[in-house]
Formats: structure tokens, C-alpha cells, sequence
């Protein structure tokens, strides 16, 4: 994939990370010479039509939200059944990558973090999504502290396929909320 075009004008440099999902690489829009992510949607869920649709329907209603703690999502390629998000490059490691490292966080850093996270969460709760998937794979945190929730309200989208939820399960199962276990649909209070 490293040097290959998606849409045309977003050459693929290196791969990032992957989740059941998606497979993210690092690439430059060639029209502008911005880096970017694309996440590359898994080539058996790009052939499920409804699921592609939704999930555009979704990608369209979060681009109407504007948040220092959001991930932008500035296109979406569809060509030859491979479905790609183009997003906002954010040079930073996953929120669990990094309690890792750092083992234990002083109590400003976890404060602030909480703090940010809460931030992009009201945004997108005050535009009418539920994020529905908060975890430490779903937020980045730069060097300096700024924090990105990702993947965010995608899961709306997972009732259209007959594979998407499932795959995604294993992944959000030791998140989610205890009302969302037994059977209720995410919402604000369950962020």
C-alpha cells in the first residue's frame, strides 16, 4: 500500500494502526501538501452497500461539528468498492498506548486529559450524537497533552451490516456502559 493514491491525490507514506474496521495509514494530499489518515475500510464490510451508505450518512452529520477535541474528517473516497475516510493527521499515540508508558499519570495530567475528553464530548453531545465508543484506542493524546476522540458515533452505523457490530464487540465490550450491556442503545449518559 506505502506509495499507492487513494482518490487520486492522498499518496500513502506508512501505516499507522488498524482496528477490526479499518486499516489507518499516514498520507499526503498532493493537492495541498497536508498530511492526513486514512482509514480504509475492511474490504469485506466496503461490499456491504447499506453499511457503506450509513456509515456516509453518519460522516456527513459529523462534519457539521467543530471541536480542538475532534477528529476532522475532510473527505470520504469511495472507488472500486474500497471506502476510505480522509481525517485530520494527528501526530500521537492512543490514550491506552499511553497510560502504558507513563504508568501512573500525575494528578494534573489526568485531570486535564479527563477535562479535554469531557470537552469534545459536550460538543458532540450539544450537535445531537452519541459518541457510543469511548476507550483508550478511541483517544489520541499529542506530546504536549491535546487530546482527539476518534471513531466518533460510528457505531450508528453498525446495525446496517451483518458483520460491522460484531467484529467491533470484542474491541468495545470491556467499555461500554452497563445500561448499553443489557440491551439499552448509547447515549449522552452512557459517554
Amino acid at each position: 500500500m506505502i506509495g499507492s493514491l487513494v482518490g487520486i491525490k492522498y499518496e500513502i507514506l506508512s501505516e499507522l494502526d488498524s482496528t477490526p474496521l479499518f486499516s489507518s495509514f499516514r498520507a499526503v494530499d498532493r493537492s495541498n501538501g497536508r498530511d492526513v489518515r486514512i482509514r480504509i475500510l475492511e474490504s469485506t464490510l466496503s461490499g456491504e452497500r447499506r453499511f457503506v451508505d450509513s456509515l456516509n450518512e453518519h460522516v456527513d452529520s459529523l462534519r457539521a461539528i467543530n471541536h480542538p477535541a475532534l477528529e476532522k474528517i475532510y473527505d470520504v473516497v469511495d472507488e472500486n468498492e474500497q471506502y476510505s475516510l480522509i481525517c485530520e493527521y494527528v501526530q500521537a499515540n492512543n490514550l491506552e498506548l499511553r497510560v502504558k508508558r507513563l504508568a501512573s499519570f500525575s494528578v494534573q495530567l489526568a485531570i486535564s486529559t479527563a477535562i479535554s475528553i469531557c470537552d469534545g464530548l459536550s460538543a458532540v453531545h450539544q450537535a445531537g450524537v452519541v459518541h457510543g465508543d469511548i476507550s483508550g484506542q478511541n483517544i489520541l493524546v499529542t506530546p504536549s497533552g491535546a487530546v482527539k476522540l476518534t471513531m466518533t458515533g460510528l457505531w450508528n452505523a453498525y446495525p446496517s451490516s451483518s458483520k460491522a457490530g460484531l467484529v467491533m464487540l470484542k474491541n468495545m465490550a470491556p467499555y461500554m456502559a452497563p445500561e448499553v450491556t443489557s440491551g439499552s442503545m448509547p447515549n449522552n449518559l452512557s459517554d
